[in-house]
């Protein structure tokens, strides 16, 4: 049952690198940027000590709510952007008349 777990982390824990793609060619890899804190183990810990399930859930769950912020706030900035290209070409069709 370790095993499974430790298996199943490896494999979730390639999503949360940031920066690098989601199936490393070499295995799952360390990103210096990527913050560090409670919730992120090291692999030798996970293979030492495990982890429980319950908290692997927990951490997915909070880092999914993280992304789903991010991607409404990058929505909210690109319908400022678009509102301010259109603006922009409505002042460039005007300067040209």
């Amino acid at each position: 049952m370790k095993n499974i777990l430790i298996l199943m982390i490896l494999l979730t824990s390639s999503i949360i690198v940031w920066g690098q793609s989601l199936c490393p060619p070499n295995g799952i890899t360390t990103n210096p940027d990527a913050p560090t804190n409670d919730q992120n183990s090291s692999a030798k810990e996970i293979q030492a000590d495990g982890l429980e399930l319950g908290k692997i859930t927990t951490i997915q769950q909070e880092k999914i709510e993280e992304l789903f912020m991010h991607l409404i706030e990058m929505e909210k900035r690109l319908e400022k952007l678009k509102e301010e290209s259109q603006a922009l070409k409505s002042q460039i069709i005007k300067n040209f008349k």
